[in-house]
Parts: structure tokens; sequence; C-alpha cells
């Protein structure tokens, strides 16, 4: 990941996306070979779900909205 940072960056600003982090099994180095990728995601003001779905369509990943779950 660390060697596609400029890319995921520049993929993410086209999408309005204005923080990306990586959550789930992946950062706790338990996922394998099946697993996908978790993101937490926070857009910019004017974006909207229809954003989300661009930037996700065609991956196998999952990603979710600061708004969308509460950290205890």
């Amino acid at each position: 990941m660390k060697d596609n940072r400029e890319a995921i960056l520049r993929i993410t600003k086209e999408h309005g996306i204005k923080s990306i982090k990586l959550i789930g099994s992946i950062t706790r180095l338990e996922d394998g070979e099946e697993s996908d990728i978790d993101l937490l995601v926070s857009f910019e003001d004017d974006r909207s779900l229809f954003d989300l779905i661009r930037f996700i369509m065609g991956k196998n990943v999952d990603a979710v909205t600061e708004n969308a779950i509460t950290i205890a």
C-alpha cells in the first residue's frame, strides 16, 4: 500500500474524499488472501453517497463514512 500512496491520494481527491483510513483485519495484521479492504472515509461537504459508490465500483472494498459508525 505504501508504494501506491500517491495514486491512492489522487483517486480519493477526485472523488471528494478528504480523509481515508484503513480499518479492520488489515490493521490487526489478520488479513488473508480472501480478505477485502475496509476503509473509513470522510467526504467533502458538497459530496454525496453517489461519490462513495463511484469510488468503490468494481472493487473488493468495504467503505463506511465516519457518520455511519459510533466509536465507543
